[in-house]
């Protein structure tokens, strides 16, 4: 009798233990929703452009490619982008990119450099955005722009239309234009 009461107790208690320790399903969920790339590549060059206009052409030491959600990570990028006589229109770097692969439009995040050589224009920020379409960059951020290295303006907040060469600001916080 005492025997079976040892195995009543013995089997009760595993029942106990191996039932506190599966795992819960608010764990299993969580777990689950991690996003992982489709595709993930080291030292990559990757073309934007659509016809209309001249491909930029980016290279970065990492990217990741989410097929889904439309979406390329870039980090550690230089791009550049040539007219049909191989001229340089655009160039510059940023520590990381977000692309959208169906629109080809950009957020080029940390510190972010552009030039264009043609305006004699270069422009500093981050989280500057990149819109294809229109061939137009913003941010809402601090940027320097300097022009012809000569004139330089600092501010909040800057839109530039690459189409047109126009240049609009929200706030000049500090600026030197020479004649």
């Amino acid at each position: 009798m005492r025997l079976c009461r040892y195995f009543g107790f013995l089997s009760l208690f595993l029942v106990l233990l191996l039932s506190s320790c599966t795992e819960s399903s608010t764990q299993a969920a969580s777990s689950s929703q991690i996003e992982r790339p489709d595709m993930e590549f080291s030292t990559v060059t990757y073309s934007l452009g659509q016809s209309e206009f001249p491909p930029v052409i980016m290279t970065a030491s990492s990217m990741q490619i989410y097929e889904d959600e439309g979406v390329a990570i870039l980090n550690d990028v230089s791009f550049i982008q040539k007219n049909s006589e191989k001229l340089i229109i655009m160039q510059g770097s940023c520590d990381d990119a977000k692309v959208n692969t169906r629109t080809y439009s950009a957020v080029l995040g940390g510190e972010v450099s552009i030039q264009r050589p043609d305006d004699g224009l270069a422009i500093k920020g981050s989280d500057i955005t990149w819109d294809n379409d229109l061939q137009r960059i913003s941010t809402d951020k601090s940027f320097i722009l300097l022009y012809d290295s000569d004139s330089e303006i600092q501010g909040i907040g800057l839109t530039c239309d690459f189409r047109t060469s126009t240049y609009e600001f929200d706030t000049i916080t500090e600026g030197r234009l020479a004649p």
